[in-house]
């Protein structure tokens, strides 16, 4: 299965992203034009995805906050997990899951 999208607009300019399932990773293929004072983009997961490593273009990234750092210019993400992360619940279960993960992360900022 693959999700694909092109050209959306954020906050380091535009990107196109095309994720590619595995049965137990998924690649991410990535172009955007980052500004000139991007730090690069951070890659978030739902919290039900039992995460074993990271890699941004052939190199390991380390968790940091809840997230994973990915460098400017990153091309090919790969993301490996253990077991199947995606749970039997509707797209209603899994936003209210990620608003209140935010929350709490919110509230430990303070």
């Amino acid at each position: 299965m693959a999700i694909k999208f092109k050209n959306a607009p954020t906050e380091l300019g535009k990107i196109s992203i095309e994720a590619q399932m595995e049965d137990n990773g998924m690649n991410l293929s990535i172009q955007y034009e980052a500004y000139p004072d991007s730090n690069g983009m951070v890659l978030h997961l739902p919290p039900f995805v039992n995460v074993i490593s990271v890699t941004a273009d052939g190199k390991p990234i380390q968790i940091q906050d809840g997230a994973w750092p990915l460098p400017v210019q990153t091309q090919r993400v790969h993301i490996s997990w253990k077991g199947q992360p995606w749970p039997q619940i509707s797209f209603e279960d899994v936003v209210k899951a990620y608003i209140k993960d935010y929350r709490n992360r919110a509230s430990n900022i303070r």
